[in-house]
């Protein structure tokens, strides 16, 4: 009966779509959580929270709790009563919750099917979005992929607020159709970061056989070093950075720095350490963490960003950001590389 329930739930629930065949419910999304997630997980914390999805979905329908049950009331009448598990971390038993839970409120429910789609849809948003800072689900309409470049004094300079697919090859064309180059700047202000894998390419553009990050998974870590040879030749790299400056971006700052590979200006980064793995759903995509990152010294990048070389923020801070540092440092920049600094 229980692994009926379980069928049922997960027909009820699934919500998005990997591939055009293959359908991720919400047992699935547990399943992730339990084998994927680095860190221990409160499923009475998350769960709970999944079902205050009924209470803003329906408004004659309420989930209430107490430390040892969960009560479904219809307006004022009691529909049912459920016993919550003790172990608070347990997936298995609070999927069984969840499943008792909403198979009792769509008995007693006249929503139709297409309602309890944006129920069901609504109750993953509600537990990915309270699993860390991070996880969340996002349209697929998201920033715009776009690198903007010029050639400043004969420095390149590169800016773009994110790192998307194609990222990495973009950058190397830049660089190869521009051969007398002296310099180049990458302007990672305002950069939140995104594809992991675009900023283990950038770092391996400039890295010769060098460690760019390690990342630590439940059970295992990953080491990620650069293959390629350095494409710009040795030239100076200037990296521009301030507290906006997150994920992706921090990963290739610290390893071009830690590496002597690159001078860092700017104010300190953000700190997500943290690196999601994508699942797409039928009108946008879910980023559940699955790794922490750290830099080629083993510096924890979560929560502690990276600190700059050289500091421009008011008053010289290396954490608070000027206002108006944005063609100051980009002068600075240029100024270090054409006179050989760093």
């Amino acid at each position: 009966m229980r692994l009926l329930c379980l069928f049922i739930l997960s027909m009820f629930l699934c919500s998005f779509n990997a591939r055009a065949s293959e359908a991720i419910s919400i047992d699935k999304l547990y399943t992730i959580l339990e084998q994927s997630y680095p860190h221990n997980i409160n499923y009475k914390k998350i769960s709970l929270l999944a079902t205050g999805a009924i209470n803003s979905f329906d408004k004659d329908y309420r989930v209430y709790n107490s430390d040892t049950k969960a009560f479904l009331y219809h307006k004022n009448t009691l529909l049912k009563s459920f016993n919550l598990p003790v172990d608070n971390n347990s997936s298995y038993l609070w999927k069984s919750v969840l499943t008792d839970i909403f198979l009792t409120y769509q008995n007693y429910s006249s929503k139709n099917l297409e309602n309890n789609e944006q129920l069901k849809n609504l109750v993953l948003e509600r537990i990915v979005n309270n699993i860390d800072d991070y996880s969340r689900i996002e349209s697929n309409n998201s920033l715009e992929n776009k690198l903007n470049y010029e050639v400043k004094n004969n420095v390149i300079y590169i800016k773009s607020d994110i790192f998307y697919k194609g990222y990495s090859n973009d950058i190397k064309n830049i660089i190869q159709n521009t051969t007398n180059a002296e310099g180049l700047i990458l302007d990672f202000r305002n950069n939140r970061g995104g594809d992991f894998n675009e900023a283990i390419k950038v770092a391996d553009l400039f890295l010769d056989n060098a460690l760019i990050t390690y990342c630590k998974e439940k059970d295992k870590t990953h080491y990620y070093t650069s293959k390629n040879g350095d494409i710009f030749d040795s030239k100076k790299i200037v990296i521009l950075v301030n507290n906006k400056t997150a994920s992706a971006a921090e990963i290739v700052t610290a390893a071009l720095s830690e590496q002597s590979r690159a001078v860092v200006i700017g104010t300190r980064t953000y700190g997500k350490g943290a690196v999601q793995s994508v699942y797409h759903l039928k009108n946008s995509k879910m980023y559940i963490t699955t790794a922490l990152s750290y830099t080629p010294s083993g510096k924890m990048i979560d929560n502690a960003g990276i600190t700059p070389e050289i500091c421009t923020g008011m008053n010289n801070s290396c954490t608070i950001s000027s206002t108006n540092n944005d063609s100051k440092d980009i002068l600075m920049a240029i100024n270090l590389i054409k006179n050989k600094l760093g």
